[in-house]
C-alpha cells in the first residue's frame, strides 16, 4: 500500500539515545523516492546548548508517516557553519561577564566564579585568558575563579584567543565589611586657606559603617606652617604650604591628602570689563545681570518672575581672557535666602566645564559663601542654580573671583 510523508521531528540527543524535541517541520508528501528539501533558516528558537549540540553533531532527526506516527527513519545531523565557498573562520565576536554587569563586589579572602558567555556559541575557537590587572588586590585563575587579596579596586580582563582580538573587562571591588574601604574628605576641606594662629576642622567620613576601628591617623609634612592634631584640627603657624596626610590605623592604610595654605596672599580681580549672560532675569527686580559685578549688596540678579522661569537657572561670567583662579566669593541678595544650591564650573573655553565646588547655602541666613581650589586656568565661570528656599525664584548679588599672588 502507499504511505505519506506527514513531518520531519528535530530533537537534541546524542547517537543512540532518546533527545528533547526542538521543532517539527510538516511535509504532507505522498513522493516515493527522490530528494526533499528542508530548511531551519530563520529559526530563532535555539538555545545556545542546542547549537553547541548542533555543531557538536548531537542531533538527529525523525521521519513520520501517516502509517508510522512514531517516525520510520532516524538519522543523525552533521551540520557546519562555514559557507562552503569562503571557509572563513567564525570568529568570538563578544564575551559577555557576569550577564554584563560592569562592576562586582567579592569579600577579601573569598573566591567567586565569573559566569562567562562566548558568543557566538559556534565559534571556531573558544578559548579564552584571564587576566588580573592588580594580582596584589585580586587573583584570577583560567577557570574565571576571582579571589580577593586585599581591599582595592582592580580589574578583570578576558581575552579571546583567536585572532578576532575581542576583549572584555569587568571591574572589582574588594572588600571587607570589619575594615575601612575609603576615607572620604569633604569637598570644602580639599585645599584650605588658613591664617597663621587660626584652625580649621578637617571633616572626614570612614566606609564602611560596619568597619570595626574607624580611628585615623592625620600628619602635616610641614609642621612650621602647619600642624594637625589626632581630631583633625589644623593650626595655622607660618606663611607657606602644607600637605595633610590622613590615614585608617586598621591596617588597610587607605589614605587621603589635602594642602593647607597658610597666610597666603590673594588679590581680588578687577571685574569692570566683564560680562555676564543668563537664563533669565527680571531686570526691573535688582537691576539685572551685570549687579553681581559690583559690590552692593541691595543691587542683584533675579531670575525672570511673571511669569515665572523654572529651575534651573545659570549665569556665565566672561573674564574676557583666561586667569588663574584659586578663589571665588558668592553673595546672596541682602536679607533674602531665596538661592539655595550653586554649582560652580570654570572653562578656559565658554564649552567645556570643569565642576570646583557646590556652595549650599542651606535654609539659613547666610548671606556670602567663599570656596577655594587649586589654580585653575579659566576665561568663564558658571553658576548654575539648581535649588532654591522658595522654589523657582532666585537671586545673586556679588560674586569676586581671586588668585594667589
Amino acid at each position: 500500500g502507499s504511505d505519506n510523508l506527514t513531518d520531519i521531528s528535530f530533537y537534541s540527543g546524542q547517537n543512540g539515545s532518546n533527545g528533547l524535541f526542538v521543532r517539527k517541520i510538516d511535509i504532507n508528501s505522498s513522493n516515493a523516492s527522490g530528494g526533499i528539501n528542508i530548511s531551519l533558516a530563520g529559526y530563532q528558537g535555539l538555545t545556545g546548548q542546542q547549537i553547541s549540540d548542533l555543531i557538536a553533531g548531537n542531533w538527529y532527526f525523525v521521519l513520520k508517516t501517516s502509517e508510522n506516527p512514531d517516525g520510520v527513519v532516524r538519522g543523525q545531523i552533521t551540520a557546519t557553519l562555514k559557507d562552503p565557498d569562503t571557509n572563513d573562520p567564525n570568529y568570538v565576536t563578544d564575551i559577555i561577564l557576569n550577564g554584563g554587569v560592569e562592576l562586582i563586589t567579592i569579600i577579601e579572602n573569598k573566591e567567586q566564579t565569573i559566569d562567562i558567555s562566548i558568543l557566538p556559541h559556534y565559534a571556531d575557537n573558544s578559548e579564552v585568558k584571564w587576566e588580573s590587572s592588580d594580582t596584589n588586590i585580586l587573583t584570577v585563575d583560567q577557570n574565571g575563579v576571582v579571589k580577593g587579596i586585599r581591599i582595592g579596586k582592580a580589574a578583570i580582563t578576558v581575552s579571546a584567543l583567536d585572532a578576532g582580538g575581542v576583549r572584555k573587562t569587568l571591574n572589582v571591588d574588594v572588600i571587607n565589611p570589619d575594615k575601612v574601604s575609603s576615607i572620604d574628605l569633604d569637598a570644602a576641606n580639599r585645599y584650605n586657606l588658613l591664617a597663621g594662629g587660626a584652625t580649621l576642622q578637617l571633616n572626614t567620613t570612614v566606609l564602611p559603617e560596619t568597619a570595626l576601628n574607624k580611628t585615623l591617623n592625620y600628619v602635616s609634612s610641614n609642621t612650621q606652617v602647619a600642624t594637625v592634631n589626632e581630631n583633625g584640627v589644623v593650626t595655622g603657624i607660618s606663611a607657606g604650604e602644607t600637605t595633610i596626610a590622613i590615614t585608617s590605623k586598621d591596617g588597610t592604610d587607605i589614605q587621603v591628602t589635602c594642602t593647607v595654605l597658610v597666610d597666603a596672599v590673594l588679590s581680588e580681580y578687577d571685574r569692570s570689563s566683564w560680562d555676564v549672560a543668563c537664563s533669565s532675569e527680571k531686570s526691573s527686580d535688582g537691576g539685572g545681570k551685570m549687579m553681581i559685578l559690583g559690590n552692593d549688596p541691595a543691587r542683584y540678579w533675579h531670575s525672570m518672575w511673571s511669569p515665572d522661569s523654572p529651575l534651573p537657572h545659570w549665569l556665565v561670567i566672561d573674564m574676557k581672557e583666561i586667569k588663574p583662579v584659586n578663589k571665588i566669593y558668592v553673595s546672596r541678595r541682602s536679607g533674602n535666602t531665596d538661592t539655595r544650591v550653586v554649582i560652580v564650573s570654570a572653562s578656559a573655553d565658554g564649552i567645556n566645564y570643569t565642576p570646583l565646588r557646590t556652595i549650599d547655602f542651606g535654609a539659613g541666613a547666610d548671606v556670602f559663601r567663599e570656596i577655594v581650589f587649586p589654580t585653575v586656568a579659566a576665561q568663564y565661570i558658571r553658576l548654575d542654580i539648581t535649588d532654591s528656599n522658595r522654589k523657582p525664584f532666585a537671586n545673586l548679588s556679588i560674586m569676586r573671583v581671586y588668585k594667589i599672588e
